[in-house]
């Protein structure tokens, strides 16, 4: 850190690790330790050899030429999609599946690591979650002096401008810099580039606007985004009407969780809920994503929750799979952690019964996807 500790503040550091070191989820990095010297204390975490997000999306105008020898193809779509849902995970347990909820507020490209995987081994990690509570709680940091310093409470351009402009925190400003970092992927632009005019600078979120908005200007009408959306690399890589519904699908997603008004965007468990949907139709995940859409009538009645996440996860992550159907059903069942024996024995009852009787009806009609029924 970068401040000298007292005997107090040391101690008050020494609690902030501790509470650190017990937030455990796949998704965000882990804490090994922390090295002293003299009144300075370091944080220490594993090295990710795949580098920051914001080095795989930008490297070409920033880092090629100063390191040639790292030089990695750009991620792809798939590899994207995967990335959003990793740190929407991880996002969504920090916010419900902790003692107290953790607000993270710099949630960014360059905290987001990745590991040396390709497309479904790809592994991402989200870093620096409760620094700026620990700057505030040890050194008596305050609202003011992190926006100015920006590395500790926010990066402008993906702080929400409730907690940039009046400093109003909640788990709704983490929504808004998801959102920002789902366009900033799908893009593969800089959440701030200098105006066209020369004069100022232009936000990602400015730059998207008139993509998105109807011709009313009113934001309450997304409309059908088209291809200047895309970062030019994944054009070529959306084969079917399923993978543009998912493309078009996520950017929608993404403007709602940077609405301006922050009681009208989601919580990070509805955006969860909605890629697990988004990803479930796209042919472009293979074969297992019909297999969640033939579950999804079931999943959706909430009667096995834990079995359901448990589903959800292990089909996306395991990607496609050269089997047959039952070899993979059984795949994922097999899988699948309950705490409740009977519970769980229902479920892969009732999965079998579906898959068996289903008729490649993946109709929607089932589902309940529309984004007023999600929980603000």
């Amino acid at each position: 850190m970068a401040h000298d500790l007292t005997s107090d503040k040391r101690k008050q550091f020494v609690a902030e690790v501790n509470a650190l070191t017990r937030v455990n989820h796949v998704n965000l990095i882990e804490l090994i330790g922390y090295c002293e010297e003299g009144y300075r204390c370091v944080l220490v975490y594993p090295y990710y050899q795949g580098g920051s997000l914001h080095w795989r999306l930008h490297s070409k105008q920033s880092l090629s030429n100063v390191h040639p020898e790292k030089s990695l193809p750009p991620l792809t779509l798939e590899e994207r999609m995967r990335i959003a849902f990793q740190i929407a995970l991880a996002l969504n347990y920090l916010h419900g599946n902790t003692r107290e909820p953790i607000i993270h507020r710099d949630i960014k490209s360059s905290n987001v690591l990745l590991g040396d995987g390709k497309g479904k081994k790809l592994h991402a990690v989200l870093s620096d979650f409760r620094l700026a509570t620990m700057g505030e709680r040890v050194f008596g940091t305050d609202h003011q002096e992190m926006v100015e310093t920006s590395h500790i409470g926010g990066t402008f351009g993906y702080m929400a401008p409730e907690y940039l402009l009046k400093g109003k925190l909640s788990e709704k400003n983490d929504v808004y810099a998801f959102g920002i970092l789902v366009l900033e992927m799908l893009k593969g632009r800089k959440v701030v580039k200098r105006a066209p005019s020369g004069l100022g600078v232009q936000t990602l979120r400015d730059w998207v606007k008139p993509f998105l908005e109807g011709g009313d200007r009113s934001e309450t009408k997304v409309l059908q985004p088209g291809f200047e959306i895309l970062d030019p690399c994944l054009r070529d890589e959306i084969p079917d009407a399923s993978s543009t519904d998912m493309v078009t699908d996520t950017i929608q997603l993404a403007w709602v969780c940077v609405k301006m008004e922050d009681t009208e965007r989601p919580r990070m468990n509805a955006v969860v809920h909605r890629i697990e949907s988004i990803l479930g139709k796209a042919t472009f995940f293979g074969t297992r994503s019909r297999l969640v859409q033939i579950c999804q009538p079931m999943t959706n009645l909430g009667l096995y929750e834990c079995a359901k996440q448990d589903f959800f996860r292990l089909s996306v992550e395991m990607g496609p799979f050269e089997g047959n159907w039952a070899d993979e059903l059984a795949e994922i069942l097999n899988c699948l952690s309950v705490d409740d024996v009977a519970r769980g024995e229902t479920f892969l009852e009732g999965v079998k019964e579906l898959f068996y009787n289903e008729e490649d009806d993946f109709s929607d009609e089932d589902e309940d996807d529309e984004i007023e029924d999600w929980d603000f």
